[in-house]
């Protein structure tokens, strides 16, 4: 069955909020549709409900709370937010550390993110971590050079070195060893960021989640972009149907040999500032027929016939 649902507010209360269920060969129906303190539940096919409209604050969430009390149809929606992961394509801080512990334990695609990072060839044979025990206060007074090259567990006595091994090379260009780096030492904005984001990938796809990221190409060449998206397409990589909702600004990935037609969303801004969300199999030509799959997306974008491009000066 699929579930449709969601809520306004502002600052002081839920203005509004509503659910609807489509079970298959079915029209969808309401379970229930909120209006500030009025709640109206569907008898028949919202029991879980019933009974608790005025057990709800101005400022909650009624799914929330029918949810919590056990209702059924409420846990499996909310089930669906628990699954999904929302990142910055900017600031890698909250979701740092998962991948550190992903490969400081070896979770599960902790090898999976190092057969992704050896096939897009970032310039290192392997990357590793491992614990460094240092005394209590060794780097209060330390350069911040030196404080650079380890990142600190606070919840432990010891330090997190994640170091990249790359070839040595003789005069002639022929390998003759190996030496580690300190990640951020050795390795570009955007192989940093590969590394960081690699443990919410990986998770996401092996658990069949949902990942929703922000500036997804910031600091990533558009081949690494494409890559971690193709990751998502491949069903022989993505067996549990992960999902990956992000924001780009990358036209490259306007490739309708990468991406279905109602998979490709452009987002404007109207008259009053507010912004619209529009798909481009929304699209038809001047005779009603839908844009072909072999339509060039991304010159169509660039000369505006889809809308969503910034106007700069006339």
């Amino acid at each position: 069955m699929l579930f449709r649902y969601g809520f306004d507010y502002d600052d002081a209360e839920i203005i509004s909020e509503w659910l609807f269920e489509k079970r298959p060969g079915e029209r969808e129906y309401e379970l229930f549709v909120r209006l500030h303190d009025s709640i109206e539940v569907s008898p028949k096919r919202f029991q879980e409900g019933l009974g608790k409209e005025d057990l709800t604050n101005s400022n909650r969430l009624f799914l929330s709370l029918v949810a919590q009390l056990k209702g059924e149809k409420s846990n499996s929606v909310m089930a669906w937010f628990r699954a999904t992961n929302v990142l910055s394509g900017i600031d890698s801080e909250g979701y740092e550390d998962f991948t550190l512990r992903m490969f400081l334990e070896h979770l599960n695609g902790a090898d999976d993110a190092q057969r992704f990072f050896n096939s897009l060839q970032l310039g290192f044979n392997s990357f590793s971590v491992k614990k460094v025990d240092l005394p209590k206060g060794a780097l209060d007074n330390a350069p911040d050079s030196v404080k650079s090259r380890v990142e600190r567990d606070p919840s432990s006595g010891y330090f997190v070195e994640l170091t990249t091994t790359h070839n040595v090379y003789d005069e002639n260009g022929t390998v003759v060893g190996e030496r580690s780096f300190h990640k951020n030492q050795m390795e570009s904005e955007g192989t940093k960021k590969v590394i960081e984001l690699s443990g919410p990938l990986f998770d996401t796809l092996n658990e069949g989640k949902r990942l929703i990221v922000d500036e997804l190409d910031a600091k990533l060449h558009p081949l690494l972009t494409r890559n971690i998206v193709l990751l998502f397409m491949n069903p022989d990589i993505n067996k549990k149907g992960a999902q990956l909702i992000f924001a780009t600004h990358d036209t490259n990935l306007l490739d309708l040999d990468i991406l279905r037609r109602d998979q490709i969303w452009f987002a404007e801004k109207d008259n009053v500032e507010s912004t619209d969300i529009y798909s481009l199999v929304e699209f038809k030509d001047v005779d009603g027929n839908k844009v072909r799959n072999d339509r060039d997306i991304k010159r169509d974008y660039i000369r505006g016939r889809y809308g969503a491009i910034p106007f700069v000066g006339n």
